[in-house]
């Protein structure tokens, strides 16, 4: 025991260089470690890749069931004369007209009798569904030529077409020349998509409705049930009426809107905005008349 005032002994601590680690306990800890951490990562990438394959299941799932887009049109009542090129040329300004992989050819064929002389319907294909859209809302039952007749644009039908053949164009193999060839076109095709959406179709589209009044009110449909000959007596008289402000390439009366719509294109913007004002509130047998630039909306119409 040590005397009062004495400094009472203390244990000696090791220091931590002093302490001995034995290095195949170091070495077996550090690989249990190691072990770990690669049983972790084997782990999530597996689990990632169960998450990849359930997200391409259900995408292939979204495919199958989303409504196939239909980008091809249908027109009707052309000239006897008329040529693909004249087509390609006009139907271009909508969109990008698709083309065959291998030879390159637009895909727009002129339906003929058994002797070559054309029949007076076309089919074209697009790339993209929205082309259509713009194409039947601006050239539908216009004048191909200059006092020519109306052609008729509807969307291409191929319900009648047999599954069979369409899954086996579907299925149709190629070999590495072709496949190497249609690589190329598509990326052209790609190309030519974004070039035309570059030029941003839809101010593209918005141009071409500027030049295209709609009239409201000109006429109820129980008028057109009691007069068959009216259509064509009002679709003159609002030819006659807006064509004071400017050129008229086409006039349209809609027979089966209840808001009594005719539709009236001008050759450009600024004489469609001229018909708007002055047609706007203006009386028309005893009816207000509603005028606007057209915006791309459909309208129903039969005959």
């Amino acid at each position: 025991m040590s005397a009062l005032g004495d400094t009472p002994e203390v244990a000696e601590i090791p220091s931590v260089s002093a302490i001995q680690i034995d290095p195949r306990e170091a070495k077996r800890g550090q690989e249990s470690d190691d072990e770990d951490a690669v049983a972790q990562i084997k782990a999530l990438k597996k689990q990632r890749l169960q998450e990849m394959r359930q997200e391409k299941e259900q995408q292939d799932l979204e495919r199958k069931q989303a409504p196939k887009k239909n980008t091809a049109v249908y027109i009707s009542q052309l000239p006897a004369d008329v040529t693909e090129e004249e087509l390609v040329e006009l139907f271009s300004k909508y969109g990008v007209i698709a083309e065959d992989l291998i030879t390159g050819a637009k895909k727009v064929k002129l339906y003929r009798e058994e002797h070559g002389l054309v029949k007076g319907d076309a089919l074209i294909i697009y790339l993209k569904e929205e082309s259509t859209d713009l194409a039947i809302a601006l050239l539908h039952d216009t004048e191909l030529r200059v006092n020519g007749s109306k052609i008729q644009i509807r969307k291409a039908d191929f319900s009648h077409k047999p599954a069979q053949a369409v899954e086996k164009e579907a299925k149709r193999s190629y070999d590495a020349d072709e496949k190497k060839l249609i690589q190329k076109r598509l990326q052209k095709l790609k190309n030519k998509v974004e070039d035309w959406e570059g030029d941003d179709a839809y101010a593209k589209s918005r141009e071409e409705w500027q030049r295209v009044v709609v009239l409201e009110n000109v006429f109820d449909m129980g008028e057109l049930e009691r007069d068959p000959e009216l259509a064509s007596e009002l679709e003159e008289d609002m030819r006659e009426g807006c064509g004071s402000v400017g050129k008229i390439t086409n006039v349209v009366l809609y027979n089966q809107e209840p808001r009594g719509v005719v539709k009236v294109t001008f050759t450009n913007r600024r004489d469609a905005e001229k018909c708007v004002a002055r047609m706007n509130g203006r009386s028309f047998d005893g009816k207000r008349l509603v005028a606007y630039v057209y915006s791309g909306q459909q309208f129903k119409r039969s005959g």
